[in-house]
């Protein structure tokens, strides 16, 4: 069965650091966020005090018709009717950060409540990011060559982690109902004619200051092929360690779709960090509902 995640935090007030709060020594970027910066000693706390009635989101997630349809659609297209609970894609990596650039295999996890587990065995060394978002807050971690585990800030964790699969990533939305559906209009994305939606979290019980600032931190844009209904990209945002404002982009593109046992796999995904491309994958497979365990996904 499906895990549905909502983050709540009863009475409780959400407070979220966006100053330069940082400790100790800049370290290595993640393989998947920016350049390096220092690290927030803490961008999430919660505080059990009673919020003033008026400092309180009261909007619900709105969920428009035209975004859920073509999100429907979009889920068919890529999966039919098998409802997902996770998926393994598995390929050929290029990776590329600056003057560095080096290659290897690629083993991608995806897991229903927001998880997922990227691992690259690169000629470089082993490159490896965890995120679970199945309790509150979500969290993550990342480690480079050097083996050693890091934390990713709280501001990073907002957008779903299963951008490799998007069959599983609107799925997921789709059954969520902190999650709200805009439609953004018809659009042209790598020189195709697409449908733009965007879903992003309305965590319950927060200020409203919180609440627009998680919905813009968990902000996803889906570009659809308007004739397969399969997405040509995905955007969303990472920003710098020490501050949740600064957006820098993200775009998965995806080319080459086929169809393969009922699932639609790309030949190729490629990952762009502010218009640079960062991770290039290819020579994919995707196999689903194997029973991943959950200790793929532990933090």
């Amino acid at each position: 069965m499906s895990k549905i995640v909502r983050l709540v935090l009863p009475g409780t007030v959400l407070v979220i650091l966006v100053g330069a709060i940082a400790y100790g020594a800049p370290r290595k970027e993640s393989f998947t966020s920016g350049r390096s910066e220092s690290w927030f000693h803490r961008t999430f706390v919660t505080r059990r005090t009673k919020a003033h009635a008026q400092t309180q989101a009261t909007s619900l997630p709105a969920r428009d018709a035209q975004a859920v349809s073509l999100a429907n659609q979009a889920v068919t297209a890529l999966v039919g009717n098998t409802m997902i609970t996770d998926a393994t894609v598995q390929g050929t990596a290029s990776y590329i950060a600056g003057s560095d650039q080096e290659s290897g295999s690629a083993t991608l996890l995806a897991h229903t409540g927001y998880e997922a587990n990227i691992a690259l065995s690169l000629s470089g060394g082993q490159r490896s990011e965890i995120r679970n978002g199945s309790g509150a807050p979500p969290q993550a971690k990342w480690s480079g060559p050097d083996a050693t585990w890091h934390t990713m800030p709280l501001h990073n964790c907002w957008a779903d982690p299963t951008w490799f699969f998007p069959g599983l990533t609107l799925q997921s939305a789709l059954n969520d109902s902190q999650i709200s559906f805009s439609y953004i209009g018809h659009d042209t994305k790598a020189g195709v004619t697409v449908q733009h939606i965007q879903i992003s979290r309305v965590v319950p019980g927060q200020t409203s200051k919180a609440t627009s600032l998680i919905q813009r931190l968990s902000q996803v844009d889906f570009y659809l092929d308007s004739a397969t209904n399969l997405p040509v990209a995905i955007d969303f945002n990472t920003h710098p360690d020490t501050n949740a404002l600064l957006d820098q982009p993200l775009e998965i593109q995806f080319s080459g779709w086929q169809p393969v046992n009922g699932i639609e796999v790309p030949s190729r995904i490629q990952k762009f960090l502010q218009g640079s491309l960062t991770l290039d994958l290819s020579g994919l497979t995707v196999s689903v509902n194997t029973g991943l365990p959950q200790t793929d996904f532990t933090i």
